[in-house]
């Protein structure tokens, strides 16, 4: 539950904050949990006929309260279809969970690991058949690093063409495993990063050692003890019956959709609040619902403990579960798993001590999970303020924290900290466009005024290396020195500097930012731009162009953009990788790319001025549209802009043009389709 929009979910599970634990900083205290049903049913109605809550016009929400094997509410709030008027029901209303799927593929998992049939520590290798990790470590990748997502894996992100609407296609799960496995790029268990593919391979691993289909054992070995009769990781005929209808920003109903692959273990289970209540009530009671268990209580003891943290007071990951919602923990222990996809977003929060579990789910692109836990536990649990003990750290002494982290999972999402006082370092975002001021309560910890975290890794030299503030998971440290002919005044240096850090154009001494841009330049940017969205051609082709030999610096990247169709020889034999591209063409070169990856990409309009191509009226008319664009271009009073066409585009130029590109915005257009 780290974003606040469906986009952001996709491209980083899109960026809802994350939050410091509260042992961090309080000390547990006398607080009771909610015991009366009718109080807390009353309390319920009550946070939902807040305004604040209410102007965000959800359609229709789902929530379920379990204490002592019991549940405490199950209450259904608006409507699961807004057309129909058709009301909530927590016990037929189904809505897609997404990421929340995620725990019970953990739970098939750890059933396996009680069968003997895997080890924690057993090497994934072992249990996937034909399909083997390439991993160039020493270290094997585990069972364990899947469960915590610590495997090393590559960026994991969606790809255009994952949100299917052709509900006849089915895309098997052994399929995308194989079609869709990352490079290993860290070794296991150094770094967290938020990881759907290691626990799609979680799924395969059960598939394939089981000898059954995924949602097959998930039914028989979960869903059936459980007797969760509105649960299926599939959109079969009676899921779709039930469904209810999942709804953009604006209210927009959203048309079904299936995911890719068909059966996706990471995401793609469909519950009601009712199924839910009794998952949790099994999880907190030892792994037994009714006489029925599914997992050991030792089993169950060790799912929900913290195995992997950035720092002790800043947890990580259990086994499938996560560390949610922690600046409203207040003294207690809370562990859970939220999850978006489009028009649904759903989280669970379990508190094992207390034997209490929380689960909501609703059919929005929009964010009321954080403000129902926080005012939850605020009645609840109400926090006890204590003060921090800050470091005063000499600012020389915090310069090792300096410098440029990209997030793991979403390399555009950049955050910069620079010492700027004694026990005291600034923190820029550059996607959340924030800077604050943090402060030093433990060697490698910092809050901000609200308490909330900056925690820092260090390797065994003790020089940093990765950082977790409100990402998902870490942001790498990178030591890439800026080019040298770029100053801090060029208005364009921060988009140069985002070019450099994502690897979209080579790093060397200088950037040479007023070269005039050639068709070798824009070939390697627009093909590495789409590197991020993992779209590449299906194969490369022989070389046919003489003037591009096996050692041009761009060699991959033009044969790439002339086997995509993005971009042709100036002949049959020729590519000219030296000659100038005009503003008109590098803009229709970008908009191919785009439709490349996504045929249906959206043109947009601009209130153009100065002269333009015809045929390159659509392409500018949405870069424009888009803001894919520095300070050269020409803004007049009655908001037309004149994108200079003709010109001959600059390095800098064409820098702004790609690294606004290389956002979240862009990037959810790509991906999808309604």
């Amino acid at each position: 539950m780290k974003r606040k929009t469906t986009a952001l979910m996709i491209l980083t599970p899109l960026l809802f904050t994350c939050m410091l634990p509260s042992h961090a900083h309080a000390k547990s205290i006398q607080q009771e949990p909610p015991s009366d049903p009718k109080e807390l049913n009353q309390w319920m109605d009550q946070f939902f006929q807040k305004e604040e809550i209410r102007k965000r016009k959800i359609p229709g929400t789902v929530v379920t309260v379990v204490k002592d094997g019991k549940i405490l509410l199950e209450k259904g709030y608006g409507y699961a279809d807004l057309q129909k008027k058709t009301p909530v029901d927590p016990k037929k209303t189904i809505f897609r969970i997404a990421s929340v799927s995620k725990v019970f593929t953990a739970t098939s998992v750890m059933q396996m690991v009680e069968q003997g049939k895997l080890k924690l520590n057993g090497n994934v290798n072992q249990y996937l058949g034909d399909i083997q990790v390439k991993n160039p470590y020493q270290k094997p990748m585990t069972i364990k690093h899947l469960l915590t997502h610590t495997t090393g894996f590559e960026k994991d992100a969606l790809r255009p063409g994952d949100i299917v609407l052709d509900l006849t296609q089915y895309y098997p799960l052994k399929e995308a495993i194989k079609d869709t496995m990352p490079k290993v790029t860290r070794q296991p268990e150094e770094s967290q990063m938020y990881d759907n593919y290691a626990s799609n391979l979680q799924g395969y691993i059960v598939e394939n050692v089981s000898g059954k289909p995924f949602q097959d054992y998930i039914k028989k070995h979960i869903f059936q003890p459980l007797k969760m009769k509105n649960s299926d990781f599939d959109l079969t005929p009676w899921i779709q019956k039930n469904l209810a209808t999942g709804y953009s920003s604006n209210n927009k109903a959203l048309p079904l959709y299936k995911l890719k692959p068909t059966i996706e273990p990471s995401g793609s289970m469909n519950t009601t609040g009712n199924d839910i209540a009794k998952y949790m009530i099994a999880m907190l009671n030892g792994g037994t619902y009714k006489n029925k268990q599914i997992l050991k209580e030792d089993t169950v003891r060790n799912m929900l403990r913290y195995h992997v943290a950035i720092h002790p007071k800043y947890p990580d990951m259990g086994l499938g579960f996560e560390n949610i919602s922690p600046y409203d923990h207040h003294g207690q222990y809370v562990i859970g798993k939220s999850g978006d996809v489009p028009g649904f977003h759903s989280a669970m929060w379990l508190l094992p001590k207390h034997k209490l579990g929380i689960f909501v789910s609703y059919n929005k692109d929009e964010e009321i999970r954080n403000d129902l836990f926080k005012e939850f536990m605020d009645h609840y649990f109400p926090k006890k303020d204590e003060k921090p003990n800050y470091l005063n750290t000499p600012k020389h002494l915090l310069t090792r924290f300096e410098g440029e982290y990209p997030d793991l999972r979403t390399p555009f999402w950049i955050t910069k900290i620079t010492a700027i006082g004694n026990g005291e370092l600034l923190v820029e975002d550059n996607l959340m466009g924030k800077k604050e001021k943090f402060k030093q309560v433990e060697p490698l910890l910092f809050i901000n005024k609200d308490g909330h975290p900056l925690a820092f890794k260090e390797d065994r030299k003790y020089n940093i290396t990765y950082l977790k503030n409100l990402n998902l998971g870490y942001s790498q440290k990178v030591n890439i020195p800026f080019y040298q002919d770029i100053s801090k005044a060029n208005p364009y240096a921060q988009n140069i500097r985002h070019l450099q850090l994502l690897h979209l154009y080579p790093s060397s001494t200088n950037f040479k930012p007023t070269k005039p841009l050639t068709r070798a330049d824009i070939a390697m940017m627009v093909v590495r731009t789409l590197q991020l969205v993992n779209v590449k051609p299906s194969e490369i082709s022989t070389n046919p162009f003489k003037d591009i030999d096996n050692h041009h610096w761009a060699k991959e990247e033009i044969l790439a953009a002339t086997q995509m169709g993005i971009m042709k020889g100036v002949s049959s034999d020729r590519f000219a990788p030296n000659q100038t591209v005009s503003r008109e063409e590098a803009a229709m070169i970008l908009i191919k790319a785009l439709r490349f990856a996504k045929p249906n990409f959206p043109y947009q309009k601009a209130n153009l001025k100065g002269e333009t191509d015809p045929k390159a009226k659509a392409a500018i008319e949405t870069v424009v549209a888009l803001g894919l664009y520095g300070p050269e271009v020409t803004k007049y009073p009655d908001g037309s802009i004149d994108y200079h066409s003709k010109r001959i585009m600059t390095r800098q130029e064409a820098a702004a043009l790609i690294a606004n590109t290389a956002n979240q915005k862009v990037f959810y257009m790509l991906m999808i389709d309604f």
